[in-house]
């Protein structure tokens, strides 16, 4: 028996590319499924020549279980012709969150990337160091170098083409930013001592300024008022 009144335990909308399935948050899966049931029986009862439809089920604020999905599948997918294309929510996984959590925050290290040495990080990079030739940085973010930057520098590894690398000096170097490489830039004099950046503009060529022209070019880098 269906406690929801009215039956609002699932809509179901139509649109260009099939149907969409909307599960009530407050409802029991019970009652979602028996509902499912006459509402597909009545509507989508499998007709001998229709095409299939395929549908996309929204489950709202709450993850159901591995078997309570395969449940909704097969209800929906018995005697109609519909097929689940996917299952989602507005919920993350304690993975998923580790991972956005991961990508979204500034990694700070002090110290010197030697010769051999891999640095790896998912997001934005804060290093307070040198990066000497041989040594190795790969972000997914954004690299911020105070020191000098001799080594292998990579941002936006991912395919992030908003990255930037920015450091104290950045001397003869290989640096790249998404899938642009470049791997000898010209030397900027030592006793320089205004940041120096590399960005991607708009026409996919690797630029060299002064890091003042961030706040421009990249106004979303921060979200400190003021700027540099």
């Amino acid at each position: 028996m269906i406690n929801n009144r009215n039956m609002q335990s699932v809509t179901i909308k139509g649109t260009k590319d099939g149907l969409t399935l909307h599960l009530d948050n407050s409802s029991s899966f019970e009652d979602i499924v028996a509902e499912l049931k006459i509402k597909l029986a009545t509507s989508y009862k499998a007709q001998k020549d229709e095409p299939q439809l395929s549908v996309n089920v929204h489950t709202g604020n709450r993850q159901f279980s591995q078997e309570e999905q395969e449940k909704l599948v097969s209800v929906i997918e018995g005697n109609h012709k519909l097929v689940v294309e996917k299952i989602s929510s507005n919920v993350i996984t304690l993975e998923e969150a580790d991972q956005l959590l991961g990508k979204s925050e500034i990694k700070s290290l002090a110290g010197i990337v030697r010769s051999g040495q891999v640095l790896r990080v998912p997001g934005d990079l804060l290093l307070i160091g040198d990066v000497n030739p041989g040594g190795v940085i790969r972000a997914g973010g954004n690299v911020f170098v105070i020191g000098t930057i001799r080594g292998s520098v990579q941002a936006g590894c991912n395919g992030n083409e908003q990255a930037v690398v920015a450091g104290g000096a950045i001397t003869s170097a290989q640096i790249s930013i998404a899938d642009v490489h470049i791997t000898t830039v010209t030397a900027v004099p030592e006793d320089q001592l205004n940041l120096h950046c590399a960005y991607l503009d708009e026409d996919h060529h690797m630029q060299f300024d002064r890091v003042q022209v961030l706040k421009d070019i990249r106004p979303n880098l921060t979200r400190l008022e003021g700027g540099i």
